[in-house]
């Protein structure tokens, strides 16, 4: 007993340093291997190579390199490039909304509201003005108070042209805005084409800047079309989607809020201003017809 009781206990004793052994090797295997990869994975931004102040047009021409390369890009360095969008250019706001297309088509990207924000933030700022009316000199020619009207008019149309452009981005789902931001941000968008809207619909139709039959009904389409998409989005849509669908949508769904009582209230504003506007080229029409008719009987 004796002797068989040693022998099961040197085996046990094998077995237990064998067993140590082994915890050892994985607790090292375990604490090297992430290090390693944490070394071997950073790596410079090719954004680094750029100069300071770099456009928003050099940041896409960098960055299509890496996705081409790579097939990915970091969400910070497409945030980079939504924060260079310069003001009062135009342009800017288009190789924003056309980066957002490409690197989701190609690179897979899903943006979320950290992304989302400065996109919609580099939209507006850069289809403004770089200043504000009060900020322009008044020339010799012009009255003080008939140039503050005209400053203030011009700001109006580029505000309506910048909500306008900003919605057409965010009812595009390829751009992927529509289920990143929120409806506060949506809401500012809105808030910014009807206040733009009033202000220019008190203008003379045979004013330069008075809005036109196709702006108006373009305005019509896109202030209904975001409505409806914000009431699905709160919906859960996914459930009516196969599955494929559903896991797709679901991996780029980072918000569900939907329309709250203020975008209700600036939806049936829009309604009624843009109504009206329809109601004036009508008239406008009818009169135009009406001399037409008696020319033709003189």
């Amino acid at each position: 007993m004796n002797t068989t009781t040693l022998k099961l206990s040197s085996s046990i004793s094998r077995q237990v340093a064998g067993c140590r052994n082994l915890a050892s090797r994985l607790h090292k295997l375990t604490v090297s291997v992430p290090q390693t990869r944490a070394h071997s994975t950073v790596a410079a931004s090719p954004l680094d190579s750029l100069s300071e102040g770099f456009r928003p047009s050099q940041a896409l021409d960098v960055l299509q390199q890496k996705g081409a390369k790579y097939g990915f890009i970091k969400r910070t360095e497409i945030a980079a490039l939504f924060g260079a969008a310069r003001p009062g250019t135009p342009r800017d706001a288009k190789v924003i909304v056309t980066s957002l297309k490409e690197f989701k088509r190609n690179c897979n990207l899903i943006i979320d509201n950290r992304q989302a924000h400065p996109a919609l933030d580099g939209i507006l700022r850069s289809m403004l003005p770089r200043r504000r009316p009060e900020e322009y000199p008044v020339p010799k020619s012009v009255g003080e108070e008939e140039w503050a009207e005209k400053r203030r008019n011009i700001q109006a149309k580029r505000e309506f042209d910048a909500s306008l452009y900003a919605i057409g981005a965010l009812v595009d789902a390829q751009t992927g805005l529509i289920t990143t931001v929120y409806t506060e941000e949506i809401n500012k968008v809105l808030e910014m084409l009807r206040n733009s809207i009033i202000k220019l619909g008190k203008l003379s139709l045979d004013s330069e800047l008075s809005l036109s039959e196709s702006e108006v009904k373009e305005a019509s389409k896109l202030h209904q079309q975001i409505f409806r998409m914000l009431k699905t989005r709160s919906q859960k849509p996914e459930r009516r989607m196969n599955k494929k669908a559903a896991r797709k949508y679901l991996k780029s769904v980072k918000t569900t809020q939907g329309p709250d009582k203020i975008t209700v209230g600036l939806i049936q504003d829009l309604k009624r201003e843009l109504l009206a506007a329809k109601e004036k080229f009508k008239e406008k029409e009818e009169e135009t017809e009406e001399i037409e008719e008696e020319s033709a009987k003189e």
